[in-house]
C-alpha cells in the first residue's frame, strides 16, 4: 500500500505548505493539480502575483483580501472564514492577497502544477 502522511507545520517549512503537486516526488508528485495548507497568524501583505492556470481559495478561519487584476479589469474579493468564502479565479489573473484577520487558514487548489507558472508582479 502507497501512503503519505504528514502535518501542515513540517510541509510549510518545506515547502511552503504544498502538499501535491510538482514539486514532490511519489504519490503526492503531479502536474495535474497543486494544493497547499496556509496558515498566518500574523497580518500579512503578500505582494502581486500571477499565476497561469486556475487557482481555488477557500477560508475556514480569519478574513482575506484579495486583489484580482485580468486586462484592465480590477476587482477585489473579501474571502470570510465565517462563512467559509472561496473564489475561484481563470489563468492569467494578477492578484494580491492581504490577510486582514488573524488568524486566518485554508487551502488553495491551482492546476495545472508546473515550475514557472507562478510569477511575482511589480505593482499592478
Amino acid at each position: 500500500m502507497n501512503l503519505v502522511t504528514g502535518n501542515t507545520e513540517t510541509i510549510t517549512k518545506t515547502h511552503r505548505g504544498w502538499t501535491v503537486g510538482h514539486m514532490h516526488t511519489g504519490l503526492a508528485g503531479t502536474t495535474a493539480f497543486e494544493v497547499k495548507q496556509w496558515r498566518y497568524d500574523d497580518p500579512i501583505d503578500y505582494g502581486w502575483k500571477k499565476f497561469l492556470g486556475t487557482e481555488y481559495i477557500v477560508i475556514y478561519q480569519g478574513v482575506l483580501e484579495i486583489q484580482l487584476v485580468l486586462d484592465g479589469d480590477k476587482e477585489t474579493v473579501t474571502l470570510r472564514g465565517s462563512c467559509q468564502d472561496y473564489v475561484i479565479f481563470s489563468p492569467g489573473v494578477t492578484k494580491k492577497v492581504v490577510v486582514l484577520e488573524t488568524p486566518a487558514f485554508g487551502v488553495t487548489v491551482r492546476w495545472p502544477s508546473s515550475l514557472g507558472l507562478n510569477e511575482v508582479v511589480k505593482g499592478s
